[in-house]
């Protein structure tokens, strides 16, 4: 049974973007960005990792399209732009600090 392009490109999206969310680090990382936008300095600081590591978690959640970058001067300030993300993280246990935005539903997870 062969599927549409169009339902092999969601597809691939919502792995991806599950995989993202796979790691307890970045679930973190979301967290944090949907409380309040952030530089890589500032997110390591308060989940207290190296830039380094932080900076290769986002990238990971950027490719995914799970968080947004910004450039501000010489940084990059980090958000998180959809409410989804935190109601499939509400959904899964998350702790209720992850649920500030929550409203709607699952939409736009599937959309690239």
């Amino acid at each position: 049974m062969k599927t549409s392009p169009k339902k092999d490109m969601s597809l691939g999206v919502v792995v991806r973007r599950a995989a993202a969310l796979a790691d307890d680090t970045r679930v973190r990382i979301v967290q944090e960005l949907s409380d309040e936008e952030a530089t890589v300095s500032d997110l390591g600081a308060r989940i207290i990792l190296p830039q380094p590591r932080v900076s290769t978690h986002l990238k990971i959640l950027l490719h995914a399209g799970l968080v947004t970058a910004e450039t501000a001067g010489r940084q990059r300030v980090y958000r998180v732009d959809a409410p989804w993300i935190t109601r499939i993280l509400t959904t899964l246990g998350a702790p209720e600090s992850a649920s500030r935005l929550l409203g709607g539903g699952l939409e736009g997870f599937c959309e690239d």
